[in-house]
């Protein structure tokens, strides 16, 4: 990992807009800088991972209900034919919400990198930076591709530039 140290917000923006397309995935800035397409990108991931959980959730609550009705307990009552698919409803759209819900959650957990308990960026020197009002951007990327990405970052005049082993 590489976290640049800058003194200026501007410097950080412009070597975030210049890493952004080479690693979208690994940006982190240690000020609430806005990420340009990270809340996007995030976005898109759990509405996705809540999309595929609502349609999992009420497959699943259908499916239960038709084999319950049809197959291990079919009940002859007032004539009603034994898929009676109108009565699936109610409990087909609560579990649509309740695995949506559950989806999103996890999807934002695993897209987000959470739950982290120890960040490498905590053992740098770099770190006392922040406590300077300064703004930081870590960038995670393979080692073979570290000299490429310290330049990236030098064009945008950082004050130090320090290489993290994780």
């Amino acid at each position: 990992m590489i976290v640049a140290v800058f003194e200026r917000e501007d410097a950080a923006r412009h070597a975030l807009n210049r890493i952004g397309g080479r690693w979208p995935a690994t940006l982190q800035s240690g000020t609430p800088l806005e990420h340009s397409g990270e809340e996007q990108r995030l976005g898109r991931i759990i509405a996705r991972a809540a999309a595929a959980g609502a349609v999992a959730g009420a497959a699943i609550a259908v499916s239960v209900q038709w084999w319950t009705a049809t197959i291990a307990y079919p009940l002859d009552i007032g004539g009603r034919p034994s898929p009676a698919w109108g009565s699936y409803v109610p409990a087909a759209i609560a579990l649509a919400m309740l695995w949506s819900a559950a989806a999103a959650f996890v999807a934002f957990l695993v897209a987000s990198g959470l739950p982290r308990l120890h960040h490498p960026f905590l053992a740098s020197e770099a770190r006392d930076a922040l406590y300077r009002g300064c703004v930081l951007l870590s960038v995670e990327c393979p080692e073979e591709e570290h000299g490429e990405a310290e330049v990236l970052i030098g064009e945008a005049g950082p004050s130090s530039i320090v290489v993290v082993e994780e």
